[in-house]
């Protein structure tokens, strides 16, 4: 399904980790989760685009924590600290940042559901179908904790040709939400 120049990816298939977890494809290609310490995502990244944007709404639904991602290829994390990552949080008042290189990509936070929290990430993901750096750009927003901003940018140092992604939940912790990825058409 195109729209304004995205196509929606439908991942050839999906993995998730987590006491009493479950995902699925929907119809349209859009996965949906709960209860997952990690999502994988396999076969999303394809000769076909050149950069991707990756949308997700989420919230925990065990414990308030980070939430991280790795590249992924033939249904394999890259889990060498070569992701190298700058980031900003807004978090109330209090505005901090940080820096590193890192075994998995910082992509935001996500906080439990009280009844009304979710929260939202959207990243842009460049070149990962392609043999060189992968960069990620990324925004998540929540109105939990009086309202957080975390906006990461990123690459991942290795050339290697990515097909997918995997989400990780800190290691208390247990999210859900809805994701879907898009190929950018002449991108």
């Amino acid at each position: 399904e195109q729209l304004g120049g995205m196509v929606l990816i439908t991942p050839t298939s999906i993995t998730s980790t987590g006491t009493g977890n479950s995902s699925s494809i929907g119809a349209n290609g859009s996965v949906t989760f709960s209860s997952c310490s990690t999502l994988s995502l396999n076969g999303v990244f394809t000769s076909e685009y050149n950069n991707y944007r990756i949308v997700m709404r989420h919230t925990a639904t065990v414990n308030n924590g980070n939430l991280n991602m790795r590249m992924r290829v033939s249904g394999t994390d890259a889990t060498a600290s070569n992701y190298y990552v700058q980031d900003f949080q807004i978090d109330g008042t209090q505005i901090s940042a940080s820096r590193g290189a890192v075994s998995s990509s910082f992509v935001g936070a996500t906080y439990v559901d009280t009844g009304s929290v979710q929260s939202g990430t959207d990243w842009m993901i460049y070149g990962p179908q392609l043999a060189i750096q992968t960069a990620v750009r990324g925004i998540t927003a929540s109105g939990a904790v009086n309202g957080f901003i975390y906006d990461t940018a990123q690459y991942h140092a290795l050339s290697t040709s990515y097909d997918g992604f995997s989400l990780i939940a800190s290691s208390t912790q247990r999210i859900g939400g809805l994701i879907a990825v898009y190929g950018l058409v002449g991108a």
